[in-house]
C-alpha cells in the first residue's frame, strides 16, 4: 500500500447550502457511503515505498537510445533524458524543485514535453519553469526541423545547463506524506473509502487531505479541521474538456520546514481530457504533521483490505 494514498470520495457538488450550515460543517462532515462496497481486485497490496536517499542530489543527464518500432513510426529523435533526486528542497528551505511531464494525453508521445519546475517560498511562492525538451519539434516535416543531431545537441546543452544550476546548491529529498487524499469527484473508489472510514472510530481515523470550495483542506473526518488554505488559483477555466477543480494526487513534504509539493490533475477520463499531472507548493501547518505522526494510515488500509481493495492509488 503506497504511503501517499490518492483517494477518491464521490460527492455531489452543492449548488446551494442548507440554512445554518457553515463551510466548517461541510469540511468535517462524515461523508456517507454512496454505494455498497464490493470486492473486485485480485492482486495483493504493494509494499510501502522506501524513503528517498538523502545523499542523492537532483541530477539530469541525456542518453542516446534505440527507438522502438512505435517510436520510429512517430519519427522521434533517439534520446532519453534521465534523472534522479527529484523532487527536492534546497538546503536553506527556500526552493522546491521537481520534474513535470506533459501535458500530453492519449499516448501522444510525439508531442511530449519535459520541464524543471521550481517554487520559491522567499518570492511569494514564485514559480519558474524551464523547458528541457519538446518532442513536437522532432518531426522531419516541420519547416524549422534541423535534424535529430541538432535536436539532440540542443537538448543536451539544456540538460547540462540545468544540471549545473542545480549543482550550485545542496538539496535534500522530499518524502511522501502518509495521509488519505480525497477526491470529491471520483465515483469508483469512494464507496470503499467511505465504508472504511465509517468502520473506524474517530480516534483511529488518519489525516485526510482534500480540495474543496477553492481551498486546500487537511482534516480528521468528523473530528477536526487542521488546516484550510485558500488556493483558488489551482482551479482552471481554459480547458472545457477537463474538470475545473483539481483532483489531488499526492503530497511530498520536507519535515524540517513543513513545506510541501502537491501534485494534481484535471482529468475527467474523457478522450479529450487533459491527463497531465500539475504541481504547486504549500506550507503545511505544524498541526497537520503532528496529526500525521499520531494517526497512521495502517488501520484505514486494513479496512480497505477487508473489503479486498488492493489496487489503491
Amino acid at each position: 500500500m503506497p504511503q501517499c494514498l490518492a483517494v477518491a470520495i464521490a460527492l455531489a457538488s452543492f449548488a446551494c447550502t442548507e440554512a445554518g450550515l457553515t463551510p466548517d460543517s461541510f469540511e468535517l462532515d462524515e461523508d456517507a457511503p454512496l454505494l455498497e462496497a464490493h470486492a473486485g481486485y485480485e492482486h495483493q497490496p504493494e509494499a510501502p515505498a522506501a524513503l528517498p536517499d538523502p545523499s542523492v542530489q537532483p541530477q539530469l543527464w541525456l542518453r542516446r537510445v534505440a527507438l522502438s518500432e512505435y517510436e520510429r513510426e512517430l519519427e522521434l529523435c533517439p534520446y532519453l533524458v534521465e534523472s534522479r533526486g527529484f523532487p527536492a528542497i534546497s538546503a536553506d528551505g527556500s526552493t522546491i524543485v521537481t520534474l513535470a511531464l506533459g501535458p500530453i494525453g492519449n499516448g501522444e508521445a510525439d508531442i511530449e514535453t519535459l520541464y524543471v519546475k521550481r517554487f520559491d517560498f522567499d518570492e511569494a511562492l514564485g514559480e519558474r519553469t524551464d523547458l528541457i525538451y519538446d518532442r513536437g519539434t522532432d518531426h522531419p516535416w516541420k519547416d524549422d526541423f534541423a535534424g535529430c543531431e541538432a535536436s539532440i545537441a540542443a537538448v543536451l546543452a539544456t540538460v547540462q545547463r540545468l544540471d549545473a544550476e542545480l549543482g550550485e546548491q545542496d538539496w535534500r529529498p522530499l518524502e511522501p506524506l502518509p495521509v488519505v487524499i480525497s477526491d470529491p469527484d471520483n465515483v469508483e473508489l469512494s464507496p470503499y473509502v467511505d465504508q472504511a472510514m465509517d468502520h473506524l472510530a474517530p480516534s483511529e481515523r488518519p489525516v485526510e487531505l482534500r480540495y474543496h470550495a477553492g481551498s486546500f483542506i487537511a482534516r480528521i473526518r468528523g473530528v477536526e479541521v487542521l488546516q484550510r488554505t485558500p488556493r483558488p488559483e489551482w482551479r482552471q477555466w481554459s480547458d472545457e474538456f477537463s474538470d475545473n477543480s483539481p483532483h489531488l494526487e499526492a503530497v511530498q513534504v520536507d519535515r524540517v520546514t513543513g513545506r510541501a509539493l502537491v501534485s494534481f490533475n484535471y482529468s475527467n477520463h474523457g478522450c479529450l481530457s487533459d491527463d497531465a499531472t500539475y504541481f504547486s507548493a504549500i506550507e503545511l501547518a505544524p498541526a497537520v504533521l503532528d496529526a500525521v505522526d499520531r494517526k497512521p494510515t495502517a488501520a484505514f488500509e486494513e479496512e480497505l483490505i477487508r473489503f479486498e481493495v488492493f489496487d489503491y492509488p
